[in-house]
């Protein structure tokens, strides 16, 4: 929104906002710039008002590829972990147990003294600590939903599917 405010630029730069502002207070009381026109002949100044509420920064969230969420993956994944490798990416009790430890997160343990690694354990710790295990927990769900060394593969390297139901 910045961008479209421009720097530098005021409410007196923009034609016609005191009117669409006017507008807009009686349209949508929500916006809090007041309530409009008024018959009785006290007219308020909303053009500031609402130059200030749209020059506010957006609440929408952040897209998967906005380097601060991309940031905030790494640091999850912890310093000194290696993000790929030479073969495929699998997940790392070790690694987990190194997560759950810096982030001070109690986690259920086997007889043997292994992490509970099971899907019921991670929906359970995933409801006690949504940010922190509920992206990890759907994301092993999806990955073992994807059982990509079953598919059928043809002597072409393709696999093929019925076309009838």
């Amino acid at each position: 929104m910045q961008k479209l405010l421009g720097e530098g630029k005021d409410h007196l730069d923009v034609p016609g906002l005191d009117v669409r502002a006017r507008e807009l207070a009686g349209e949508l009381p929500d916006l809090g710039i007041g309530t409009g026109y008024d018959p009785a002949g006290v007219d308020a100044d909303y053009a500031p008002k609402l130059w200030a509420v749209l020059a506010e920064p957006d609440p929408a969230p952040r897209p998967k590829h906005h380097p601060d969420v991309i940031r905030r993956a790494a640091d999850l994944i912890g310093p000194g972990d290696r993000l790929l490798g030479d073969g495929p990416l699998t997940f790392s009790a070790d690694r987990w147990a190194a997560y759950l430890s810096r982030k001070r997160i109690a986690w259920p343990r086997l007889p043997s003294g292994a992490l509970a690694l099971d899907d019921e354990t991670f929906r359970e710790r995933a409801r006690a600590h949504p940010a922190e295990v509920g992206p990890i927990r759907e994301l092993r769900h999806t990955l073992g939903q994807m059982r990509l060394h079953e598919l059928a593969i043809g002597p072409d390297g393709r696999n093929r599917f019925p076309r009838l139901p």
